[in-house]
């Protein structure tokens, strides 16, 4: 083998060694959560950039607005106001109307009304989820024993829980939505039995709200129904929830972008498919009977606050709680329904080989290019293709690591750049030999015979063969020559 192939060779192993050397720094960082912020951050943008700007159209948002509560001279929604409005709702035949409203107590005038109006709907519907959703809070930290829902027959059918789970604290200061809630009952094969939004809370308390299902989830489990798509429970009990042909499971620990998630429920990663998950329209328009048929006619209707008393952030900053629950709807009912796929992620093997592949590429990037700008150009094209590659997975519902990656693409090609020099110029003099040089002949020796090539000789050596010049003294004159 040539020395410039074993140079390369070794050349060639550094800038690997050297990748492997970051890829594991990148990687065990990301496992103590280093980058996950960033990371949540990169999703944020990449669901703004992706969000489809029409509304869901199966689904009716009826906004508690401040006009609303204008028109009602208060800062809540009676009881009677509520019953007026799901009355005048329910003649343009929705499939299902869900109230975003916590009603455990009589709020104004109306409480009879509306409990029987909602117990006489009821009582024909054994046995299957209600057409009127209410709604339930779980314990929190804030509520060790949750919220109430209103005194109504078959809760379980009937009622959802509201609680949302935020991540922590983020750079800009908030709690962000990204997950929603589906179910309260544990997964089996998880040892936490924590409830969504609890924070690991534990209280002695009888819970006053034990709905299995969120509200988002339970409306679109009553939208299925009317298409003959029921839930599996045996399914729930493997740790799937399982309606038709779709499977929700339950969240890894390490999904996308997360680290140490808590797996004792089931929960998903919310797709914010549309920039709005639904029309919209005002409370007072309803309570007036001011009503298109057709924005109401066999659509899901959601009645919530839009105030700020029930504000959360998202990736499209701040949004009403009764639109979230909106966006967990349009997901449920797009994947069942629409076939669109869920939100899906690697295993952690492969986001690990993931990670040190763009580690590996900018090692050779740092041995094939010696000149900083070609270095500084094969990255930035290594760049590009890692956030193109990743752009479009994300149009496929596939979240995967890009922030962890580009990093190691980084470090990876300067560190291999600045080593690969050093290690070069050792390599070159300890496989250097000596080898002849070339000897000039002295000034008194000339071959005068034409020759196409110089030709060099040992210093001690005169060709005889060629004519010798010879040398006069300064004082002598050539008596053969004519004088002037």
């Amino acid at each position: 083998m040539k020395k410039s192939q074993q140079l390369n060779i070794k050349r060639i192993s550094i800038a690997i060694a050297t990748s492997f050397l970051t890829s594991s720094l990148i990687i065990g960082l990301r496992a103590k959560g280093f980058f996950e912020q960033g990371e949540l951050l990169t999703y944020d943008y990449l669901v703004r950039a992706n969000a489809q700007k029409d509304p869901d159209s199966r689904i009716l948002l009826v906004a508690v607005d401040d006009s609303s509560l204008q028109k009602l001279n208060s800062d809540k929604v009676s009881d009677g106001s509520l019953a007026k409005a799901i009355k005048n709702l329910q003649q343009h035949q929705p499939k299902v109307i869900s109230i975003d409203i916590l009603r455990d107590i009589p709020i104004g005038e109306g409480r009879e009304e509306l409990i029987s109006y909602t117990n006489n709907l009821y009582e024909p519907l054994e046995g299957q989820i209600k057409p009127i959703i209410f709604s339930c809070a779980l314990p929190s930290q804030g509520r060790q024993a949750g919220i109430a829902p209103p005194p109504i027959i078959d809760l379980d059918s009937a009622v959802g829980f509201v609680n949302l789970d935020a991540d922590k604290v983020n750079l800009l200061g908030g709690e962000t939505i990204r997950r929603t809630p589906i179910s309260s009952i544990p997964v089996a094969e998880s040892s936490s039995s924590r409830s969504p939004n609890s924070d690991n809370f534990e209280t002695t308390e009888e819970p006053l709200c034990n709905s299995p299902f969120s509200l988002g989830f339970l409306t679109a489990l009553s939208y299925l129904q009317t298409e003959n798509i029921f839930i599996d429970t045996a399914e729930i009990i493997q740790g799937n929830i399982g309606l038709g042909e779709t499977n929700f499971a339950t969240l890894k620990s390490n999904a996308g972008g997360y680290h140490n998630l808590d797996t004792g429920v089931y929960q998903t990663i919310l797709d914010y498919h549309h920039q709005q998950p639904a029309e919209v329209i005002s409370l007072a328009k309803v309570l007036d009977n001011k009503i298109n048929p057709d924005l109401v006619k066999d659509k899901v209707v959601l009645i919530g606050y839009t105030t700020k008393n029930d504000i959360h952030q998202t990736p499209f900053g701040t949004k009403p709680g009764v639109l979230i629950h909106g966006w967990t709807v349009s997901q449920i009912l797009s994947n069942v329904l629409d076939k669109r796929p869920q939100i899906w992620y690697w295993s952690e093997l492969i986001e690990w080989l993931w990670i040190s592949g763009w580690g590996v590429v900018g090692g050779l990037i740092a041995w094939k290019f010696r000149p900083t700008w070609q270095v500084s150009m094969g990255g930035g094209i290594a760049t590009i293709v890692l956030l193109g590659s990743s752009a479009f997975l994300f149009t496929q519902q596939g979240w995967i690591p890009i922030i962890p990656s580009i990093l190691n693409l980084a470090i990876a090609t300067v560190f291999a750049k600045f080593i690969l020099p050093k290690s070069q110029t050792k390599l070159v003099e300890s496989n250097t030999f000596p080898s002849p040089q070339p000897t000039v002949v002295e000034s008194n020796q000339s071959n005068t015979s034409p020759s196409p090539q110089p030709t060099f000789v040992e210093s001690n050596t005169v060709d005889q063969s060629l004519p010798q010049p010879t040398f006069v003294e300064s004082n002598t004159v050539d008596q053969s020559l004519p004088q002037p």
